[in-house]
């Protein structure tokens, strides 16, 4: 199942995500407040992605199917996307040639994630 977006998806999305969708509640007259938005447990799995152009997301066997109106997301799979550094060794050089108290370092922070033992 191929589903079409009036404009272009996030770059972000790709092939082995997990397409998520909200169905719209009855209208509550706030602009914007249709989606029962408040808890992650309101989203139905659509399905894994398969495909993927700037104007659509192709699901080959979708587990719930969503309506026409539905708010679509995704998320990824946390083993193959990790956000953090991965290692025991890392080297850092920072240079700054501009002796101006303006220019001036405050902090350098880092997440390390040590990778095996």
């Amino acid at each position: 199942m191929t589903v079409t977006f009036a404009e272009q998806i996030n770059v972000s999305v790709q092939i082995g995500d997990l397409a998520w969708f909200l169905t719209p509640n009855p209208p509550s007259g706030v602009p914007g407040n249709q989606y029962s938005t408040g808890s992650a447990a309101n989203s139905l799995l659509f399905g894994e992605i398969t495909g993927v152009t700037p104007f659509t997301i192709t699901v080959n066997t979708p587990i719930n199917i969503p309506l026409s109106n539905s708010y679509i997301l995704f998320s990824k799979n946390n083993e193959a996307n990790k956000s953090s550094l991965i290692g025991y060794y890392a080297e850092v050089t920072m240079v700054n040639e501009i002796t101006d108290k303006t220019v001036e370092l405050y902090a350098v922070s880092t997440e390390v994630t040590e990778s095996s033992k």
